[in-house]
């Protein structure tokens, strides 16, 4: 148990690095903003947001912070537990089954020795989607900061502070929440800062429906600028504008799209029509204009959103959400610019990143159900341009915590057996907690109008089984039960630009489920499930 809490710690430390360091030059001191580049090194020499210094030049790669309001943002993150906390009061009856503790004086001493005793440190039985949504909860007190201009390092402490308060004060009649400080505090600052960045990239966007996602992404900072007199979607971060983004080539995309899925796999007893909705995004914080460099930057380099909902003639049938965020790391450029625009030359980014993800897919008992945090990983993206050919790599590495409905349930419960009396989650709701590894390599192409895609996504996990970490209820866990859960996802597609700002797109799926359930107390439990499920889909895509 002390290993499993010491390992807790290092990653909660490695996840809010210090920003401690500043570029640094013969010549000059650069702050995390900036990088020391020489005019000769633009493909277009700039005339403006430098900084000469000598003979070189300070460029900003995001916008350094005016005037970081801290009093704003804690006052922010106050109205939102305020509300949480009224919300929970109206609901004092169904939620005292979830109350622990009867405190009735020695409040202060009661909020530190169950604060301080990893006795009280438990994984929750609540339902998946309320402790899911701690994600979302975490993700505004993360705006709440950002947006009273506080950088990505400061604004970790709006989770952290945000769920410490909920936990050990708002929740005090019950065990602190082990998985809902790693849901708010960690999948909040990945959600929070990947939705604040495309928030600010949608503004750059024209038209009405990329400043509606971008008000969808950041609603805080709509009611910031209609408190400040703004005008609504106009951005005060004016990234592309000043450094001159080549959105042909740039990382600056929303993309939304629509089309007919036709699924067949063991897990359903016919073939299914689904028709899918959702758009993606790709946000940079990278000035394009660079013909040659390399540099160290603190600030978040790019981001990558996913939102995709799938409807069968039963109903909603599917909800697919993904957010990446590579919040630093090493940047190579070597760009060339010819006299048809076109460029030659590869670009770099290596760095550390998160990413959470959520999936539901199928009905009831066939429901391949999943939240997934990816804590800390590491990401590789790079491009090489050659003319009017594009060749896009990215390869993501990710250690999970998990919240997973097992997939051999069904063949549990059809041999007769139910969850009772193993992990409390696991009977009361049908899910529980696990940890594992996330790897994802995509590789894109594209000539002249077509292009083509292969990628593959790789899952496994294995279910937390320390009894000490279970909530203790009225049914001990006197018969528990180890699940093992893997996916393996390939995908490929070809796809043909019928304009700038459309393409038709041909899509391959193929999902590999497989799940294990091995009893740990009854050892003649074992069962184990595996589908393939093959999915192709035709849909049409739009760019902003």
């Amino acid at each position: 148990m002390n290993v499993n809490i010491h390992l807790f710690h290092l990653l909660f430390l490695l996840f809010f690095p210090l920003n401690t360091f500043a570029s640094t030059s013969k010549k000059c001191q650069l702050s995390d903003y900036e990088i020391n580049i020489n005019n000769s090194d633009l493909i277009t020499p700039i005339k403006h947001q430098v900084i000469p210094c000598q003979t070189s030049y300070f460029i900003k790669l995001s916008e350094k912070p005016l005037n970081p309001n801290w009093f704003n943002a804690f006052t922010e993150v106050g109205f939102y537990t305020g509300i949480g906390i009224g919300l929970y009061s109206l609901r004092t009856e169904s939620m005292e089954e979830d109350w622990d503790y009867q405190v009735e004086d020695g409040f202060l001493d009661h909020i530190w020795q169950r604060h301080t005793s990893l006795d009280s440190w438990k994984l929750d039985d609540n339902d998946m989607m309320l402790n899911w949504g701690h994600v979302y909860a975490g993700a505004f007190y993360h705006q709440a900061f950002r947006n009273n201009d506080l950088s990505l390092y400061s604004s970790m402490v709006g989770p952290l502070v945000g769920s410490l308060f909920w936990e050990i004060i708002a929740e005090y009649k019950e065990v602190i929440s082990i998985n809902d400080h790693v849901t708010t505090i960690f999948g909040g600052v990945i959600m929070g800062e990947g939705m604040f960045q495309t928030s600010q990239m949608l503004k750059q966007k024209q038209g009405l429906f990329p400043k509606i996602l971008s008000s969808f992404f950041n609603p805080s900072q709509t009611f910031h600028d209609w408190y400040d007199d703004k005008i609504w979607g106009t951005s005060y971060r004016n990234i592309n504008k000043e450094f001159g983004f080549n959105t042909n080539v740039a990382d600056d995309l929303l993309t939304v799209y629509s089309g007919i899925t036709y699924s067949q796999g063991t897990l359903y007893s016919e073939p299914r029509d689904i028709f899918t909705l959702g758009f993606k995004t790709r946000t940079s914080n990278l000035p394009i204009k660079l013909k040659k460099s390399q540099f160290y930057s603190f600030d978040p380099l790019l981001t990558q959103t996913q939102f995709e909902i799938g409807i069968t003639q039963e109903g909603n049938d599917g909800l697919f959400t993904d957010v990446k965020v590579i919040y630093s790391g090493f940047v190579d450029y070597n760009l060339q610019e010819n006299e048809s625009n076109s460029l030659t030359g590869h670009r770099l980014i290596i760095g550390p990143s998160a990413a959470v993800e959520f999936n539901s897919i199928g009905k009831y008992e066939n429901e391949d159900l999943y939240g997934v945090i990816n804590l800390l990983g590491g990401a590789f993206d790079y491009v090489y341009f050659k003319d009017k050919f594009q060749f896009n790599m990215q390869f993501e590495s990710y250690a999970d915590f998990a919240l997973i409905k097992p997939f051999a349930t069904n063949a549990f419960n059809e041999g007769g057996h139910i969850y009772w009396r193993s992990k409390p989650v696991l009977w009361k709701e049908k899910y529980s907690y696990a940890l594992g590894f996330t790897t994802k390599i995509n590789l894109n192409m594209q000539y002249n109008k077509l292009s083509f895609g292969f990628s593959s996504k790789r899952h496994i996990w294995d279910s937390i089984d320390n009894t000490e970490f279970e909530r203790v209820n009225d049914a001990p866990n006197t018969n528990d039960i180890n699940f093992k859960d893997n996916r393996t996802i390939y995908q490929t597609y070809i796809a043909y630009d019928l304009s700038n700002l459309t393409r038709i797109k041909l899509n391959y799926k193929h999902i590999k489920r497989e799940g294990e359930l091995i009893g740990i107390d009854n050892k003649d439990i074992y069962f184990h499930s595996q589908d393939n499920e093959s999915l192709w889909s035709l849909s049409f895509e739009y760019q902003y």
